[in-house]
């Protein structure tokens, strides 16, 4: 099994949109730890599925972050 291109394979969800969505998190959760001086995430979750009875999957993707504020 040829290992993916991970680089390709972002570029290509939600035609190139789920890219510059984790873009903006990191930037966004990056200025909230530096201006706050706490810890913020990014989390990526992809949920895989096999296709009927091929070797062939479905992938889901999500996005989740946390930008640390000065309450919280």
């Amino acid at each position: 099994m040829k290992p993916t291109d991970t680089a390709e394979f972002i570029g290509e969800l939600n035609a190139g949109v789920f890219a510059n969505q984790i873009g903006h998190a990191l930037s966004e959760v990056a200025a909230g730890v530096v201006d706050n001086k706490k810890v913020g995430t990014v989390t990526l979750t992809f949920s895989l599925k096999q296709i009927a009875d091929s070797h062939q999957v479905t992938v889901n993707h999500k996005l989740a972050y946390k930008v640390p504020t000065k309450r919280g």
